[in-house]
């Protein structure tokens, strides 16, 4: 099994074996009351000889044959649990390239039998129990192009894999290695779906084709993608696809645009914010640890972490830094902007505007942009995920021991193991976060420098639970646990209720928002600009604060909302598994809404170009709020409110209010 049939786990569907009785998993009772292919082929072919024996004595029959091919040594019998099964004997079998074609007038399918046994077979019943009619020859078909490919090529079963950020690096290596294998066993991975992650820094071996789904951005990505193949021998196809965009169909029409493009170095701009959030952030951490604190002061996981900032525990970090940085802010700040000045004393790349917002950031108490606060909100926010998980893992717990304390019956029994393999998933994603470095925490969250710019993602957690058979032959239950964070402005829809997620070979529906995490808040849109504002706090204004528009107050307008942070998902096994003939994806699609949000009257600077007959300009912005939104099913035509001056319909999700699930169609949570 682990070698020739790994797609088979132990609950898939395998042949079963006849036996007098089905009392275990993997049997066919012969005799069954209904169902069973070998009473109602037996039927059919004993009514034209005697009705009779074909409706009463079909069983009796049955035994009796099966009892024959056992004596005459074509069938063995080997004993299973407390019965026993018919098997065919591996060694009466042989394979012969030499066939007949045999087929039933009233049917389109073919059986192909050993040449040799043909006769035996002509004017036997066929074999499909709804058809009335007997085998005869069949003249071969001409074999097709497909045919003799088979037949005749030397060929190799395509066996996908995907290498993602979805997957862990872990796994993304070891899948590397096995690609990249000389000599590669046939079942292993010989074709990648990969994301950028492919894009730089990867040596996959003798790769010769890469097929690009979309035009890529620029042309150095273009050139990285591409340098994927080729690397052994310098020979290689490479496959564009060009989809409807207006950027792929730009260099569809124009290919040595992308082809021959430059490649520029990369570049930054000193100004922003986002950089020299995390480099001041880094600066500061670098200068505290410096100064002879002990090797200890910064834990090497974020449990001890996350339960300081639920004790206000302020002897433990991240407290004692924030405290470094209140002491000593001038003098960090001081050292900070020195370093970006030049050798001849002149500023070099940052202007005054920075000077002030670092100030605000590194020395802001309770300000939402200060260093501190958005420290601590955010190991908040995941102190609040973890007490959310064990909340659950309770819940679950209760429901099982009160599903012991009442009757026993096969229903109650699925329920508890279900229920438990779902705890033991919770589990494990409790002690996950537990587990998290420290320092991989604040850079993946964006905290602290790193190559990328991370957003502040969504986060699924799925549960996969099954039922293994354990050394003792006893059903165990068992978990698989998987992590996915998504940027927030794709996870609005890949996330959304209802919707499916696709990730490392399976298919999970999402069923829960943690409303624990993002509580529902109530909030009122303006129908004519992009201003919005959460109104729990109190609902104060009779129009809009921003554009002035009267309906504002309007019923209308006033929406519950919530910040999509954590989503859930449990599913068996078997139900997630990505087959062939599941992997039709039927996309769902939204009425979603991007917005800016800002002050027409903070706009200090503009420009127009004076040729009329060339009109331009800009407005220089020095903050706005983006929102995106997700206003419900595209295909829910109820509803329509006005927002930002497009009226649409917005019907919203169905959540119940208590745990967060997900009302389905089918009226379901």
């Amino acid at each position: 099994r682990d070698i020739a049939l790994q797609d088979f786990g132990d609950r898939s569907p395998l042949p079963v074996f006849p036996a007098p009785v089905a009392e275990r998993r993997g049997v066919e009772a012969l005799v069954a009351p209904r169902g069973s292919w070998y009473r109602t082929w037996a039927e059919k072919v004993l009514t034209p000889v005697d009705v009779l024996a074909a409706t009463q004595n079909a069983a009796d029959v049955l035994r009796i044959v099966m009892n024959a091919l056992a004596e005459a040594g074509l069938v063995t019998v080997l004993p299973a649990g407390r019965t026993s099964v018919w098997a065919l004997d591996s060694g009466r079998c042989y394979v012969t390239t030499r066939t007949a074609v045999m087929r039933c007038r009233n049917s389109p399918r073919t059986l192909v039998v050993a040449a040799q046994e043909a006769p035996l077979w002509e004017d036997v019943p066929c074999l499909e129990p709804t058809v009335q009619d007997v085998y005869g020859y069949s003249e071969r078909e001409r074999p097709t192009w497909a045919g003799r490919l088979y037949r005749e090529a030397d060929i190799r079963r395509i066996v996908s894999a995907e290498h993602t950020a979805l997957v862990s690096r872990e796994e993304r290596d070891h899948l590397q290695e096995r690609f990249a294998s000389a000599d590669a066993k046939p079942w292993e991975p010989n074709l990648l779906s990969a994301t950028p992650t492919l894009e730089l820094g990867v040596d996959i071996g003798n790769l010769s084709t890469v097929l690009m789904c979309s035009v890529p951005p620029a042309p150095v990505n273009y050139v990285q993608r591409t340098g994927r193949a080729g690397r052994r021998d310098g020979n290689a196809l490479t496959l564009t696809i060009a989809t409807g965009q207006p950027h792929d169909l730009y260099y569809y029409a124009e290919p040595l645009e992308m082809l021959g493009g430059g490649v520029d170095p990369p570049g930054i701009f000193l100004n922003a914010p986002a950089v020299l959030e995390r480099q001041l952030t880094a600066f500061c951490l670098d200068c505290w640890v410096a100064g002879g604190v002990d090797e200890n002061a910064v834990p090497r996981t974020i449990r001890p972490v996350l339960n300081n900032v639920e004790t206000q525990n302020s002897q433990g970090f991240p407290y004692p830094f924030f405290e470094f940085i209140a002491d000593n802010g001038d003098d960090l700040l001081a050292r900070f902007f020195q370093a970006f000045e030049s050798r001849s004393g002149a500023a070099h790349g940052l202007d005054e505007d920075s000077h002030q917002y670092l100030e605000r950031f590194l020395h802001g108490q309770d300000s939402e942009a200060s260093l501190r606060l958005r420290i601590l909100n955010r190991l908040r926010e995941v102190a609040k995920d973890r007490q959310s998980l064990r909340n659950d893992i309770e819940t679950l717990s209760r429901r099982v021991r009160a599903l012991r304390r009442g009757p026993s019956d096969e229903v109650g029994e699925a329920n508890i193991r279900e229920f438990s393999a779902e705890r033991t998933g919770l589990q494990r994603l409790l002690a996950k976060i537990n587990g998290r470095e420290t320092f991989g925490f604040l850079t993946d969250e964006g905290l602290l420098p790193n190559y990328a710019f991370p957003q502040q993602g969504v986060t699924l957690k799925s549960v996969i639970f099954q039922q293994r058979q354990g050394d003792d032959g006893r059903e165990e239950d068992d978990a698989k646990v998987y992590d996915y964070l998504r940027p927030a402005a794709a996870a609005l829809g890949e996330f959304a209720p209802e919707n499916e997620f696709y990730a490392g070979g399976r298919r999970v529906a999402i069923r829960r928002i943690d409303t624990r995490v993002s509580p529902i808040e109530k909030w009122r849109l303006c129908p004519s600009c992009a201003y919005c504002e959460n109104i729990d706090a109190g609902d104060h204004h009779s129009a809009c604060p921003r554009c002035g528009d009267p309906l504002w107050g309007d019923a209308g307008q006033r929406r519950e909302m919530l910040r999509l942070t954590l989503v859930h998902a449990a599913t068996p096994d078997r139900r997630s598994r990505i087959m062939d003939e599941r992997d039709d994806r039927e996309p769902m699609f939204y009425t979603r809404q991007l917005v800016a949000d800002f002050d027409p009257a903070s706009v200090p600077r503009a420009f127009a170009s004076k040729d009329a007959g060339q009109p331009f300009g800009f407005e220089y912005v020095p903050s706005a709020t983006f929102r995106q939104m997700n206003f419900g099913r595209l295909d829910e035509q109820e509803s329509p409110t006005a927002f930002a001056g497009e009226i649409m319909p917005r019907k919203g999700f169905s959540l119940c209010r208590r745990c967060g699930g997900v009302q389905g169609a089918d009226g379901e949570v």
